[in-house]
This record gives C-alpha cells, structure tokens and sequence, in this order.
C-alpha cells in the first residue's frame, strides 16, 4: 500500500503575535509624517500590510529621521514575510537611536527565528535581555523557542521556566513548552502546558491543534477530533489544523473527509502542492483516478520539485501497469530526494521497472 500522507507535525508555536505597530508618537518636525504613520498603523491592524507599508515609506520620504516609522515599517514587513527590508528598517531605527533599542533587538531577534538563523537570533534576543526590554517574560519565551529549534533543550526549559515564572499567564511560553515536552516525548506534559495555555486564553486555535496532534500522536483519535475542530471553529482559514485533521481521517479511512479538508486548504489558498498531492491520494483510494492523477499533475506544476506528487503518480502507473511512466516517476522522485519509507518504498519498487526498461532498448548485435 502506497505510504500514507504524513500528519503535518506541529511547528514551534511562533515566538510571537502578529507583528503589531508601536502606537507611541515621537515629536517630529513634520506632523504630516505623524499623519502618514497613523494612516500606516489604521492599515496594519487591519492586516492590510502592503498598504501600510505604502504609508508609512511616505512617512519615511517626509521625514528621513523619524526612527519609530522604521521600527513599525519594519514589522509590516515582517509580516509580510519580507524578513530582509525588514532588518533593514530595524538597523536603520537602531542607527537614528530609536529609544527603547531593546525593542529593535528583540524584534530583529524574531526575523532571525523567522529565517532560521538562530545564532543571529539569539544574539539579538540575549541583547535585548541585557537593555531590559520589558515584559521580559516575552523575551525568554522567544529565546527558548529558538532553543527548541536548536535541539538544546535544556537551556530551552530553562528561558520557559523563567518566562512563566516573570508571568504566569503566558500563553506562547505555554505553547513553547508544550512544544519542548513533545520534542522530548513526553507527550502527557506537553498535553498539559497545551492545557494551560487554552485554559488562559481559550481563543487561541493554536493550543487546540497542538494538544490534538499530541492526542493524534498518542492514538486518542477522539480527544483529537475534538481539538481539531475546535481550532478550525475558532479559525475557520487555519491550514495546519485542516491538515492534521485530513491526516487524522486518514489514518481512520474515512477519505471523504479528508478530500473536505485538502479541499478547504486549496480553497484557502495560496496553492500548497501537498495538499493536491495528499487529496489525489484519498481519490486513488476512493478509485477516482482522473481526479487523482490531475491532483498530482496540479502539485508538480505548483512545485516542479516536489519529490512526493512523482512518488505517488509513479506509483499509481506501477499499480496500472503503465511501467514506462511509472520508472520515469519514480526515478524522478528518487533524484529528487526521498526520505524514510517513501525513499525505501521508492527504491524497491523500481527495480524491476528498470530491469523492464532495460529490456525494452534494442541489444547491439554481434
């Protein structure tokens, strides 16, 4: 049986909210900068980040100097996932002696985690610690998150330990430890810091799909469901709950649910190819192959790399015996990169498709 879509894991909870813009006014010697920044913070709020950053350059084009335009440009940028303008704000805010500067570390800190550049983070967050931003507790909190991501775990649990006990109402100190407890398998503690979190803060979706892929891990399929579609009430566009719950119907054979929630994922957009890949899987066993094949062909066109659309369509010409086209799928899986069972799966099944390919090209005669 073709190796099933594996359950999209819980990442580290984000270090912190959605960037927000910093309300405070500095003087200026031109309020019609103070005008365009206000206009910039209404759009951001509003999660209208492009805007926002059109406001707040015009800012920026009146008044060159006026550092907190650069502080909050910045974060609608990292917003936008735009990570290198926005170091590129903060280093300029630093430059113009922006005060607080603690700020600016720990927010250039955060597009370090963002990109996986966890030294740089750490050396950011370490110095905002040390120019005492406040509340503290949000900074330990983000350098633990970034341990996590490290595999040091221990100087993790030692920054959540510290961020809870400057605020024991934490939410994302919570979720992070929950995080550092899965990781390290002990999956009944982490299910409760998971608690603890939705205890405080019973809005926040990612609590809920985190402790119901700790339950999902740990085979309580029920207690599972029940999280996932917590989360999704709570957050109707929340991706990575629409896939652990696809992943859950799966594991329980119940396809047509998880064609709703591959579904959903693509109507939610922007296309992610696993989605088509694992929906074209729940058509293959459903029997619906026309639907399966355009799923994967509509993966490979999102992502032309992506080793797992050829894998399952490589496999499913093996199953129809069309073995030309499934040795140059798998073939192209394999050169792609596979891991764990697929990579293993992938290799035996084209070895007697190459012996079959082999035995089609003509022998040169004596």
């Amino acid at each position: 049986m073709t190796s099933e879509p594996p359950p999209i894991s819980t990442a580290v909870p984000a270090a912190t909210p959605t960037p927000k813009p910093t309300v405070a006014y500095t003087p200026t010697p031109n309020q019609a900068a103070v005008t365009y920044l206000k206009l910039g913070i209404e759009q951001h709020n509003a999660g209208n980040y492009s805007k926002a950053i059109d406001y707040y350059s015009r800012a920026i084009e009146i008044d060159p100097s006026y550092a907190l335009t650069y502080l909050d440009r910045g974060l609608a940028y990292r917003a936008s996932k735009e990570y290198n303008k926005a170091i590129v704000d903060y280093n300029k805010a630093i430059e113009l002696h922006y005060d607080p500067v603690s700020t600016l570390y720990y927010q250039r800190g955060l597009v370090g985690f963002d990109q996986g550049q966890y030294e740089e983070a750490i050396a950011d967050l370490t110095k905002a610690i040390d120019l005492k931003y406040t509340p503290l507790s949000e900074i330990y909190s983000a350098r633990g998150a970034v341990y996590i991501r490290q595999g040091k775990y221990e100087q993790a649990a030692a920054d959540l330990g510290q961020a809870l006990k400057l605020d024991p109402q934490n939410v994302l100190a919570y979720l992070n430890q929950g995080e550092l407890y899965y990781r390290e398998k002990q999956f009944d503690l982490a299910i409760s810091s998971y608690t603890k979190a939705i205890e405080i803060d019973p809005t926040n979706a990612n609590g809920y799909n985190d402790r119901g892929y700790t339950y999902f891990i740990l085979k309580q399929y029920k207690q599972a469901l029940s999280d996932f579609d917590q989360a999704i009430t709570l957050d109707p566009t929340f991706v990575r709950a629409h896939f652990n719950r696809a992943a859950l119907a799966t594991e329980q054979q119940k396809y047509d649910q998880a064609i709703a929630d591959y579904s959903k994922i693509i109507e939610i957009g922007p296309p992610i190819p696993e989605a088509y890949a694992y929906r074209g899987l729940m058509y293959k066993y459903l029997g619906k192959f026309a639907q399966a094949l355009d799923d994967y062909a509509k993966a490979i066109e999102i992502n032309p790399n992506y080793a797992i659309a050829y894998y399952y369509r490589g496999y499913y010409y093996e199953e129809h015996n069309d073995r030309v086209k499934a040795y140059t799928d798998l073939k192209h899986a394999l050169e792609l990169g596979l891991n764990g069972d697929y990579l293993q799966d992938a290799q035996t099944k084209i070895k007697p498709l190459e012996q079959y390919i082999q035995s089609l090209t003509p022998q040169p005669t004596p």
